[in-house]
């Protein structure tokens, strides 16, 4: 029986008499009767166990009984009263439970425990011990996989329910469960921080799901920016190239791929560390507004009278999450006039402004100098907002994206850290100087992202070399177009050796005179010299020194459409480009973003929606990671639960499919 699945249902005495000896020897206190009362001893017949428990006196002249172990007291006439009373007291007294528990910890109760199958979940009866550390770590562990609020452990209902069926257990606060959850997450890390000293750890699950899905050649594998994934691709780079001459092109040069969208998140959030007193201004503003019903109501009466003609209205943003901070922003600007009448006529709204927050003043309301900033930052986070969407695309190619983007983010923050602005400014130069971190140069940048654009017939290494002179100057332009380019030749060398049995080896002349004097074959064609020139032709690729890549860039690039379909162009292009065709194949493959894009901003939507906002990012992150690490150790999925719950019930259909796309990332 596994104690992680029990439940208690109900406590049963394993003996009365157990109760009494506890009380005798000393092991239970006895509670002090009340007043100048003395307790009645003697020899009359008591056939209930309850008095066992309970010790008479007399008062007023009226015979009455109290419990051993609290101040509760009943009549206990004997000609007019039974023991009923006492009896039910007996069973929910929490002072005789938990003394008799200290007592004798190992007395055992009757428990019912779930079991669950492929077939079903079904439920067990069994025997198992109450144990105090255990209850209260199962109740934390409860509230952070099932997403609970914390002021859960308050409410009238489960407090009732854990005085019914755990009368021993003592329900904590919750501020105590918020200091559980942190040291479970302590516990936990530390936990982890010992497994993974191991710096092969994560190196060996990778290797394992390659083991279990057959899959021996890797081109990337895009991960996010830890520094243990470095010591993990290592291991499967040295593994990949053992099982395979080609298990890791060029030996695994270009395979550790990292996340663009996590990027794009790190040089956001730096620029937004101090949130500017125009959005805290705005935050409140909103906060107002969506507080409670009646507020809610005057703010759309404030939009009729203005007479906005919009469909959606204001959002309250996450802290945590510079996304929803955007949308806030982006949607707060289109009710300006709504605010503003709202602080002419309502005087609600002007105190709330008018109180403390954390020993300070609260900021607002916000004033046109708040709005003008807040265009700036709606401008400024569009960029990213839109890039951080398009990379986490997962229907369609984006490997060619990056350096698209990668160029208009690096435009766009070379130059507004020199805008007038001081504002722009320090955010772009703050922001900047993280981009340079990640991707200011090409020896911190995987090549086959810029290779993918290469790869483009619209764009090929012109584009490129373009974009070099723009950003970098002339004068640095010509040495990293070679750079990008010998990478191409690099990689078409290595594919052509592998897969193509040729290369870029000598020089075949059209006019050289073919030899036919040590052929010996009974076929006549081999002296046709139409079949002699057009084997000549095809190995014509090295004419002049040029090979596929040489022909690729210098053929004019494609015409710019909306109906081009780059796949299509190089399938249609393969017989003319068989390597190149190849490389495109597995380049446009590539996945350059590990999530979602809901998730790239913060994997805690959930935990962290718009009604429990006042989080601290440090909560945020012992909810998210526990929660994980939870779920792994129980080797559960949210996939799983809809499934079991999905036999029984064909309502949860829907959130089948919901949690089927969401795991398989479609």
């Amino acid at each position: 029986m596994n104690d992680d699945n029990v439940l208690l249902t109900n406590v049963v005495d394993s003996s009365s008499s157990k109760g009494e000896e506890a009380v005798q020897s000393g092991s239970l206190e006895r509670a002090s009767l009340k007043g100048n009362v003395k307790p009645i001893g003697g020899k009359g017949r008591q056939t209930s166990d309850s008095w066992n428990h309970l010790t008479k006196y007399q008062e007023d002249g009226r015979m009455r009984a109290q419990c051993k172990y609290c101040p509760k007291n009943y009549a206990c006439d004997s000609n007019t009263n039974g023991t009923t009373n006492m009896n039910k007291h007996l069973k929910k007294c929490k002072n005789y439970h938990a003394k008799l528990a200290i007592a004798n910890p190992k007395q055992k109760c009757i428990t019912s425990y779930t079991t669950s199958s492929k077939e079903g979940c079904g439920s067990s009866i069994g025997l198992g011990i109450f144990n105090k550390e255990d209850t209260r770590k199962a109740l934390v562990e409860m509230l952070i996989v099932d997403e609970l609020p914390f002021r859960f452990v308050e409410k009238r209902g489960f407090r009732k329910f854990c005085r019914v069926g755990m009368p021993r257990f003592d329900v904590p606060s919750r501020r105590t469960i918020v200091r559980d959850i942190l040291q479970l997450y302590i516990d936990m890390k530390t936990s982890l921080m010992i497994q993974f000293r191991e710096r092969e750890t994560i190196g060996k699950c990778i290797e394992k799901v390659l083991l279990d899905w057959g899959i021996d050649r890797v081109f990337t594998i895009t991960v996010d920016n830890a520094s243990a994934n470095s010591m993990a691709i290592l291991y499967v780079k040295r593994k990949l190239s053992s099982w395979h001459r080609d298990g890791a092109i060029l030996d695994g040069k270009y395979l550790h791929l990292r996340c663009c969208a996590h990027i794009v998140n790190l040089i956001v959030n730096d620029g937004l560390k101090e949130m500017h007193n125009s959005v805290v201004a705005i935050r409140n503003a909103v906060k107002f507004v969506k507080s409670s019903p009646s507020r809610f109501d005057k703010f759309k009466k404030c939009v009729e009278l203005e007479k906005i003609q919009n469909k959606g209205l204001v959002v309250l943003d996450v802290p945590t999450r510079w996304n929803s901070t955007y949308l806030m922003l982006a949607s707060s600007l289109k009710f300006v006039k709504a605010f503003d009448r709202l602080d002419d006529e309502d005087g609600h709204y002007q105190n709330y402004f008018k109180e403390t927050e954390n020993g300070q003043k609260r900021i607002g309301p916000p004033n046109f100098e708040h709005w003008e900033n807040a265009k700036v930052f709606v401008q400024f986070l569009k960029t990213f907002y839109d890039v951080t969407l398009q990379f986490s695309a997962s229907l369609s190619v984006i490997s060619n994206l990056y350096f698209h983007k990668w160029s208009t983010i690096n435009n766009q923050l070379t130059s507004m850290s020199g805008d007038g602005n001081h504002l722009v400014c320090e955010m772009a130069s703050t922001m900047k100087c993280k981009f340079e971190k990640y991707w200011g140069s090409l020896e911190t940048t995987n090549k086959l992202l810029i290779l993918a654009v290469v790869l483009d017939p619209r764009y090929k290494l012109q584009y490129v070399s373009y974009c070099f002179a723009v950003l970098y100057g002339v004068e640095n332009r010509d040495s990293m177009t070679a750079n990008i380019k010998n990478a191409l030749v690099e990689l078409y060398e290595c594919y052509s050796s592998l897969y193509g049995g040729g290369g870029g080896g000598g020089i075949d002349r059209v006019d050289e005179i073919p030899s036919f004097g040590d052929v010996e074959s009974d076929d006549s064609s081999v002296f046709d010299l139409s079949v002699a020139f057009s084997e000549t032709v095809e190995r014509q690729d090295n004419v002049s020194g040029r090979n596929e890549v040489e022909r690729y860039l210098l053929e004019p690039v494609e015409r710019k459409r909306s109906n081009f379909d780059k796949l299509t162009c190089w399938s249609v292009s393969s017989a003319h480009y068989p390597i190149l065709a190849s490389i495109a194949k597995d380049v446009f493959a590539m996945p350059i973003s590990t999530v979602a894009s809901e998730s790239v901003f913060s994997c805690g939507g959930r935990v962290l929606d718009s009604f429990r906002s006042s989080l601290t990012p440090k909560m945020v992150e012992f909810l998210i990671c526990t929660q994980n690490w939870l779920q792994a150790k129980h080797g559960t999925s949210q996939l799983e639960d809809a499934i079991m719950h999905a036999q029984n019930d064909d309502s949860s259909l829907e959130n089948l499919q919901f949690n089927e796309e969401t795991e398989t990332g479609k």
